[in-house]
Order: structure tokens, then C-alpha cells, then sequence
């Protein structure tokens, strides 16, 4: 349980208490204050405690090296306005009745810290008698090199000091080492990988000046505090423009005041998700170099972003592909198309054979309008796929080209042909009766299905009696992730997973269960498609239709899938006019999905 005692109460002497932030320290707070020693009647330090306490806390005094009392009014405002109306003494005060789950210090922050060690529970906590997860860091975490800052490791700071200073941290204890250390007119020393102290004197010199004239303690402190804090690069590696520009989400919720920085983001989670700090580095390409990739399996590194900081720069690995390589979706997209006109002539001389018996594996439905070279590439891959007997339902919605002969390239299939354009979800729907096996897969005509990607979609839908529905990994022809299933938020938003990321990361390579799956590749229990009467007509072709499904499949008691197995190329064409209405197709979605998405989690917008 947290204390819950005025600051006259908790905070003693060195030697009275075993609470390492309560310890005050007379000789710090007069070196610290030095006009404070004109006004006591002697040195004594019972005499400077009592001060501090009648005097000093309405001075903004900090009592110790460990609590800053100016930066944590500022960080909490309600404890500020309640100092200012003069219900409590000082945020200090604040923080001994009951304020112990607040970070104390613009370099230890209490929530980062229970969450990295979750074996610091309030029960361990309560045994060890330790007031709080700082109490635990000051007494026993930064000795064990634990991280109580994104931007203090204490076994980095200490390993990379001076031998006498490495000394002197290790018996002091390093957080407090470092807090006297950059008091000190001295160069800075660096307690990360991910600040240079150094650098960023050099990048802003009115700071190197401000810190000379007693306006910031250090580098740190500066970049910590300021108020501006997306105006400063903490390193060269790191562009805060340029990441709030690729990350609008993450400007977001640092304009809103939910994150100091974009920094701060990329931090918690941008490189883990492997977004690109600055735009020298593609931090995608470079995780998946054959040796960055064993260093990272071999733990010498706890991301790539960190692992360029201490390996791959002493090193002098790339960070991004070589120019050769590099090539935008549009030049991709364009190949893609190409290589499909080239089959087309091929497939002419010797037509596909979809022939079937009265017991087909699986029944495959693809609306076609147009664009024949694409439909008979997605065919050919479709029939490479599996050896087993495939239904295919084609429906044409009124194509104008020589799709209208699609006969002549494709043996066995069931034609339906449309005069006019009913579009993809109509067209879906009007096929669903022709359908025969227990099995329907609805899929795009702009595909290209990678080798056993049916037959992995086949055995996971029958793996289980509780799965209604399975979806594909689905990688765009320049070779990054359109999604690996996908979110739906409480709001009705949705949020595909894993765009734009490479298709090899490890979390878009384990089959789980997904919110949806895009209508591009899903396989459904026909029964099940039957009863849910397909996509519902309300919503417009690329605009929640297939969300909808997933979430009634779900709301029929059956498990939407996402199989890594189930992979595919998608050439991602242009959506037709009008489709695409998201903000009209979400509120649709809301208003008739209410009541289950109050238990769906609320957004993440980082």
C-alpha cells in the first residue's frame, strides 16, 4: 500500500529512515539553496530539516537530489494547482500522501519501471518494505542494472565512465552518481544509446549557453524539460520532424498532450514495430539483413534501432537497401500488371481446366469486370495451388473487354454473366447459390496466391469446428504487409495489422485469432455464409463490407483466423468511384454492431 502521511511525517534524516527517496540531506539542500544558510540560527541538521518543512517546501525547494519539486508541479498540474491554493505544502507533500504511483523525477518515471519488472508487484513490494517502485530503484534496482528511465541504464552509464568514476558510481549508486555527476562543471556523460549529450550541445548551442548560465543542469535535463519538446533531436539517428510526418497517428496524440514527444513514441513502441527514425534509415530493411537478424536472435541487441547504435555503426552496415533495389508500389504494381499480360497469350494455347465431380474440395467465388490479364494470372495461381478438385463460380459484372471470352481461356468454370455492373458484394451474393462445396472462398481477381496457400486456408478451417472463417497474410507487390488480420476498435474504427511492415516479422508469422480479414482471401463455412446471407448490401464495396461479415461470424459464436500459411501477392488496384466512403460505412457499422463494440477495446492511435 503507498504512504499516505504528510512530508513531516515521512521525510527524515539519513540513518531515520529506510525509504530511499525520504531520506533528506542537509548538507545537498545547503549546497543546493546556499541562502538558506543565512537564515538558519545554526547548521545543525535537525535545524535544516525543520526549515525545509516550515520554509522551504513553499519555496519550491526539492528535499533531496531525488525529487524534483519545480519539474513534477509542472508534469502533474493538479498537483500544482493544489500547492498553489495551499491545501497541501508541496508537491513533495503531495507525493507522501498517497502520490507514489507519480514519477518523482524528469529522469526516473514509477509506471515505465512496474511495467518493465512486472515482478514488482504491490505483494513484493509490501514484503521487501518498499514504499514504491522508486524506493525499489534507489535501493536495490539501478545496483541490479535495472532501467528506471527509457534514457538511463545504469549499467551503460557505469560501464562506459572513467575507471575512478565507475568506482564512485558503484558505491554511491549510479542514478545517484550521475544526478551529483552533471551538477559538476564537466563534459556530460552518456547513460544510453539512445541520447548523445555530446551531439546535441553541438546540434543546439543556445543550449550549451543556457546550461552554462545555470538555466539547465545538463543535455538531458534540457531535453527532458523544455517545453518544446518536438522542437529537439535527441540524436542524429533520430529526426522528430520526420517521424510525426510518417507517423500521423503519433502527432496526434502528441498534439492532444498524451505523449511529450514523438521520440518518447518510438521509443515505447516505433522501434520495436520497426518504424524508420529519420529518413536515412529503412529500419525494415535493414532488421531483416541476414546479420543483423542473427545478432537480434542472439539477444546482443534489443531491436534493430539499438542494435545500429552499438553494432551495425562501428560496423558501417547500410541502413537502407542500395539504389538498385529501391523501387516505389506504383513501379511494382506496374511489373505485376506486366508479367500478367505476358501469361495471358500462354494461357490462350492451353486453357485452365476447373472441371469438377459432384464433391468439390472448395468452392471458389471471383466477381470479374475487366482486366483479363490479372483474372487469368490469379486463376493460374489459384490452379497451381491445389492439386484437389476447386468449383469455380465466376461472376462477370458486366465487363466490356475480352473477359466476355473468358471460356476460351478457363475450362469448367460456372459463368454467370452480368450485362451490367452489380458490383463485387452483389455479384458475391448471386453466386453463393451455385455453390457446392462445404467450403466458399471469396477472392480477389488481382491476386497472386503464393505455393500452398489454399491448402493451409483448407486444413486450419477444418482444424476446428469453432472457426467460421480464415484469412491470408496479404503483401502488396512491392513487398510489404496490406494486413495480417486486422483490429476493429471500440469506436468502429479498424486498424489492419502490421501494414507496411515486412511480411517476415515474427508477429505476422503465428496463426491467431483476428477481429477480421480482408474479403481479398477469406474462406468461409458455406453453411455459415448461407446463414449470414453473405455481405450485407448496406455497406459499399472496400468500405467495412467485409468487417461486418467477420464481426456477425464472430456474433454467430464462431472464431475469425489469420494463418501465416495463407499468403498471397495483391496487386491493390484502384477502388471504383464512390467505394470508399469510410467515415459513412463506420458509422453504418456502429450503429448496428452497438452493443458488441462496448466489450471491443478503445483505439490506439499510436
Amino acid at each position: 500500500m503507498p504512504l499516505d502521511l504528510p512530508a513531516s511525517e515521512v521525510l527524515k534524516l539519513t540513518g531515520q529512515t529506510e525509504i530511499a527517496w525520504a531520506a533528506f540531506d542537509p548538507a545537498w539542500y545547503c549546497q543546493t539553496y546556499p541562502e538558506v544558510l543565512r537564515a538558519l540560527p545554526d547548521n545543525e541538521p535537525e535545524s535544516v530539516l525543520a526549515w525545509y518543512l516550515e520554509h522551504g517546501q513553499r519555496r519550491r525547494h526539492s528535499p533531496n537530489i531525488f525529487f524534483d519539486e519545480s519539474w513534477h508541479r509542472h508534469s502533474y498540474p493538479a498537483v500544482g494547482a493544489v500547492v498553489r491554493e495551499g491545501r497541501i505544502a508541496s508537491a513533495f507533500d503531495a507525493y507522501c500522501r498517497g502520490g507514489q504511483s507519480r514519477s518523482p523525477h524528469w529522469l526516473f518515471d514509477e509506471p515505465y519501471y512496474r511495467r518493465r519488472y512486472p515482478d514488482l508487484t504491490d505483494d513484493a513490494l509490501q514484503a521487501g518494505s518498499l514504499a514504491n517502485g522508486y524506493d525499489h530503484f534507489l535501493r536495490h534496482g539501478a545496483a541490479e542494472g535495472r532501467i528506471g528511465h527509457p534514457l538511463f541504464d545504469a549499467q551503460y552509464f557505469v560501464d562506459l565512465l572513467e575507471p575512478d568514476g565507475a568506482v564512485q558510481a558503484r558505491e554511491r549508486g549510479p542514478f545517484r552518481y550521475y544526478l551529483q555527476r552533471v551538477a559538476l562543471p564537466a563534459p556530460e556523460p552518456r547513460t544510453t544509446p539512445f541520447f548523445d549529450p555530446a551531439w546535441y550541445l553541438r546540434q543546439y548551442p543556445q543550449v550549451a549557453e543556457d546550461i552554462a548560465a545555470g538555466t539547465w543542469r545538463c543535455a538531458m535535463h534540457h531535453y527532458l524539460c523544455n517545453d518544446t519538446p518536438t522542437a529537439f533531436d535527441p540524436l542524429a539517428q533520430f529526426s522528430e520532424q520526420f517521424y510525426l510526418e510518417r507517423n500521423r497517428g503519433v502527432a496526434e496524440t502528441v498534439q492532444n498532450g498524451e505523449r511529450r514527444n514523438g521520440y518518447a513514441h518510438f521509443l515505447m513502441h516505433g522501434a520495436a514495430e520497426l518504424r524508420s527514425p529519420c529518413a536515412a534509415m529503412d529500419l525494415r530493411w535493414y532488421a531483416s539483413q541476414p546479420t543483423v537478424r542473427d545478432d537480434l536472435e542472439q539477444y546482443r541487441a534489443a531491436h534493430a534501432f539499438e542494435h545500429w547504435l552499438l553494432i551495425g555503426y562501428l560496423r558501417k552496415l547500410p541502413t537502407a537497401p542500395p539504389p538498385e533495389e529501391r523501387f516505389t508500389e506504383g513501379q511494382a504494381r506496374a511489373l505485376f500488371r506486366r508479367k500478367a499480360e505476358i501469361l495471358a497469350p500462354l494461357l490462350g494455347r492451353t486453357r485452365l481446366d476447373f472441371s469438377t465431380s459432384e464433391k468439390p474440395v472448395v468452392s471458389v467465388v471471383m466477381v470479374v469486370r475487366d482486366q483479363l490479364p490479372l483474372t487469368l494470372a490469379a486463376l493460374a495461381s489459384l490452379r497451381a495451388n491445389l492439386a484437389g478438385e476447386v468449383e469455380l463460380i465466376l461472376v462477370d459484372s458486366g465487363s466490356s473487354d475480352d473477359t466476355r471470352h473468358i471460356t476460351r481461356y478457363v475450362r469448367g468454370a460456372h459463368l454467370m454473366r452480368f450485362d451490367t455492373d452489380i458490383g463485387p458484394l452483389a455479384g458475391a451474393e448471386a453466386a453463393l447459390v451455385a455453390v457446392r462445396a462445404e467450403m466458399t472462398l471469396l477472392l480477389h481477381n488481382d491476386i497472386e496466391l503464393l505455393p500452398g496457400a489454399v491448402a493451409a486456408a483448407l486444413r486450419c478451417l477444418g482444424s476446428a469446428d469453432t472457426i467460421g472463417a480464415v484469412g491470408a497474410r496479404i503483401i502488396r507487390p512491392h513487398g510489404l504487409l496490406h494486413e495480417a488480420g486486422g483490429i476493429i476498435w471500440r469506436d468502429g474504427s479498424i486498424q489492419p495489422y502490421a501494414r507496411d511492415a515486412s511480411p517476415l516479422i515474427p508477429e505476422a508469422n503465428f496463426r491467431r485469432d483476428v477481429d477480421y480479414c480482408s474479403r481479398i482471401f477469406l474462406l468461409v463455412r458455406t453453411a455459415l455464409l448461407r446463414q449470414l446471407a453473405g455481405f450485407d448490401a448496406a455497406f459499399l464495396p472496400g468500405a467495412y463490407e467485409d468487417v461486418d461479415l467477420c464481426a456477425r461470424i464472430w456474433q454467430a459464436g464462431f472464431r475469425v483466423v489469420y494463418d501465416p500459411g495463407v499468403a498471397l501477392y495483391y496487386m491493390l488496384q484502384d477502388a471504383p468511384p464512390g467505394s470508399t466512403d469510410r467515415e459513412h460505412a463506420q458509422a453504418v457499422f456502429c450503429r448496428k454492431h452497438h452493443d458488441w463494440l462496448r466489450q471491443r477495446p478503445s483505439v490506439d492511435r499510436g
